[in-house]
C-alpha cells in the first residue's frame, strides 16, 4: 500500500531531527533534470548491522534489501536479508547521517526506480542491457550482479533493474514499491 505520493524534491523532505517526519512506506517521485528522467524514492527504516548500534557504515549507492518487506525495514547486510528482494540503493546519506541514528529510528529515503549510480561494480561480468539482481554471495555487503534466475525454495532471485554502463556503475533501477 502506498501511504502518500509526493512530487517535491528530496531536499524539501522533512528530516527526523526536526520532529517532522514522513511515514515509513511513503513514496516520493522526483524529476531529475540532469538525467532527464523520473526517480522514485521510498521512506524506509534501516536495520543496523548485526552487533552495531548505529548505521554509519552505509554509503551512497549501497544496495539495500528487505529484511521485512511489510514493515519497510531494509538492510545492506546480507545476513539479515529476507529472500533476495532488492529494496533499492541508499541516496544522499551524507546529508542525512545524523538523522539515521538510533535516536531517530534509523529512517531514511532510498531510491527504488529510475537511473542511478551504484557504489560498487555490478558483478558476474554484466554488460550494458543486462538485467541485474542482488548477489546471493556469502559476502556481508549486498552487491548487484547479473540476473541468473534461480528457483530454490525461498531464495528465488527477482530482477531489480538493468545495467546501463558497467564502467560508470550506472543502472536503471526497478525495485518493488
Amino acid at each position: 500500500m502506498i501511504n502518500q505520493v509526493f512530487t517535491t524534491p528530496l531536499t524539501d523532505a522533512p528530516r527526523p531531527s526536526t520532529g517532522q517526519t514522513d511515514r515509513v512506506g511513503d513514496i516520493r517521485w522526483e524529476w531529475d533534470f540532469s538525467a532527464k528522467a523520473w526517480k522514485c524514492y521510498k521512506y524506509v527504516q534501516l536495520l543496523a548491522a548485526q552487533g552495531s548500534a548505529d548505521v554509519n557504515f552505509a554509503a551512497n549507492g549501497d544496495a539495500v534489501a528487505y529484511s521485512d518487506y511489510s514493515a519497510h525495514l531494509v538492510t545492506p547486510d546480507q545476513t539479515d536479508v529476507e529472500g533476495n528482494l532488492a529494496a533499492g540503493i541508499i541516496v544522499n546519506f551524507a546529508n542525512w547521517d545524523g538523522d539515521v541514528s538510533a535516536a531517530y529510528s534509523k529512517r531514511m529515503w532510498i531510491q527504488i526506480k529510475g537511473p542511478a549510480t551504484l557504489s560498487q561494480t555490478v558483478a558476474a561480468s554484466a554488460a550494458a542491457g543486462d538485467r541485474i539482481d542482488l548477489s546471493s554471495a556469502s559476502a556481508a555487503d549486498l552487491t548487484f550482479t547479473l540476473h541468473a534466475p534461480t528457483h530454490t525454495a525461498g531464495n528465488d532471485t527477482v530482477p531489480c533493474g538493468v545495467l546501463i554502463h558497467a564502467g560508470n556503475k550506472e543502472v536503471l533501477l526497478d525495485c518493488p514499491f
